[in-house]
C-alpha cells in the first residue's frame, strides 16, 4: 500500500524507488551548495574585517609617525635655542673678563662724578654743611 492507501503496481514502486537516490543526491548537492555558500561568506566577511583593521591600524600608525616628527622637530629647535643661548652667556663672560678691570674703574669714576653733581650745599642757622644724596 502506497501513503495514499491506494494500491500502487510493483513496477511503479520501484520506479519511484529508482528516482529516490536521485532525489537525495540532488538534495545533498544543494545542502553542500548551501554549506558552500556559507562558508564563500563568511570567508568574505573575515576578508572585511581584515581589511578594516588594517585599514585603521595603517590610520593609527601614521598618526604616530607624524606626531613623533613633529615632535622630534620641536626638539631639535629647542636644542638649538640652547645652545644658542649657552654661546651667549660664554661670549658674555669672556667680554665681561676682558672689560672687568676698565668698567670697574669708570663705574668708580661715574660714582664719584655723580656724588659730585648731587652735593647740594644746606645752610643752617649754626653753619654750612655739604651732604651727599
Amino acid at each position: 500500500m502506497s501513503p495514499r492507501g491506494v494500491r500502487a503496481r510493483p513496477g511503479v514502486m520501484s520506479a519511484l524507488n529508482c528516482t529516490a537516490p536521485l532525489e537525495t543526491a540532488v538534495n545533498s548537492t544543494a545542502a553542500l551548495l548551501a554549506a558552500q555558500r556559507r562558508q564563500l561568506l563568511a570567508d568574505i566577511e573575515s576578508r572585511h574585517a581584515l581589511i578594516y583593521i588594517i585599514v585603521v591600524l595603517s590610520f593609527y600608525s601614521a598618526g604616530i609617525v607624524i606626531m613623533m616628527v613633529k615632535y622630534m622637530k620641536q626638539e631639535r629647535e629647542e636644542q638649538q635655542e640652547a645652545n644658542m643661548y649657552r654661546r651667549y652667556l660664554h661670549t658674555a663672560r669672556q667680554q665681561s673678563g676682558h672689560t672687568a678691570s676698565r668698567g670697574r674703574l669708570a663705574n668708580r669714576l661715574a660714582l664719584q662724578a655723580l656724588n659730585m653733581a648731587n652735593a647740594v650745599p644746606q645752610t643752617t642757622r649754626q653753619g654750612s654743611k655739604v651732604t651727599f644724596v
